[in-house]
């Protein structure tokens, strides 16, 4: 089972390529995202909470939208992959779940367990509590 130093490696790897940067396509893979597009948004930070991962994208496209994050949660199986344009995937393209693209590179994530567009993440992940590698961690209020 992926652990927290998992999640906290694959936002890493997935913010040199994609924060910063504009989004020339998304896929989502599952039902319930079938018809969201991200196309020719940026990528304004990727960062880990805990066990969550969550990629936030603004709404740079005028009529694009709000800003939104893509909430993704490994569980069992899930991972995330970062391949140059062209490059073969390492598993196998039907469990794949999102595919965003920038010009040169794209992040696929693979069986992941929970995926979703939230419009406020630190919300929706407030029950976590505070997060220790957060770079404006209040230890007082994490005692508390």
């Amino acid at each position: 089972m992926p652990e927290g130093d998992t999640v906290y490696a694959a936002a890493s790897r997935l913010r040199a390529v994609l924060e910063g940067r504009r989004l020339v396509s998304s896929q989502f893979r599952i039902p319930s995202l079938a018809t969201a597009d991200l196309s020719g948004r940026d990528v304004v930070a990727v960062r880990s909470r805990g066990k969550h991962l969550l990629i936030d994208v603004d709404e740079s496209t005028p009529g694009a939208g709000d800003a939104v994050s893509v909430h993704s949660h490994l569980k069992m199986e899930g991972v995330w992959h970062v391949h140059p344009i062209g490059r073969r995937w390492r598993r196998p393209a039907y469990r794949a779940r999102v595919v965003l693209r920038t010009e040169t590179h794209e992040a696929v994530g693979f069986d992941l367990g929970i995926l979703e567009l939230l419009a406020d993440p630190d919300a929706a992940l407030a029950y976590l509590g505070p997060d220790l590698l957060a770079d404006d961690f209040d230890r007082d209020e994490a005692i508390r």
